[in-house]
């Protein structure tokens, strides 16, 4: 019986990897107050991770904010897990240590620090 239980927790451990493994952070992401939305794809070698600002709400399209659509706001992120990616994160010419890590297939979370002060933003899949 001992054997079973641990044969069964090691294929649901498998499967619970494989399931992190299979989340797609490809697409269209909002950001959770409405106001950007950002192209998500896959880079690089192919596991990288590059994001670019496509999308502003029409009161956040100002003269501080237009230059910035079209731009990217993660070039390249390297993968460091089944759903978790680092690299700079560009936010108003300012450069930033960053983390996405996709939750769920329909959340991401986007975090930035510099020096010890740090934000995270919430994204929903379009």
């Amino acid at each position: 019986m001992k054997r079973v239980a641990v044969a069964m927790l090691a294929v649901l451990a498998m499967a619970g990897g494989a399931m992190a493994e299979t989340l797609d952070p490809r697409g269209t992401w909002e950001s959770a107050s409405g106001e950007s939305r950002y192209e998500v794809s896959l880079c690089g070698d192919g596991t990288a991770l590059c994001a670019r600002l496509v999308w502003l709400r029409e009161n956040e399209m100002t003269p501080k904010n237009i230059p910035y659509l079209g731009s990217y706001l993660v070039e390249a992120a390297r993968r460091v897990g089944p759903s978790e990616w680092r690299g700079e994160v560009q936010v108003f010419g300012e450069t930033l240590g960053g983390t996405l890590r996709q939750i769920s297939t329909d959340r991401m979370e986007l975090r930035g620090c510099k020096f010890i002060f740090c934000k995270s933003f919430m994204l929903n899949r379009m």
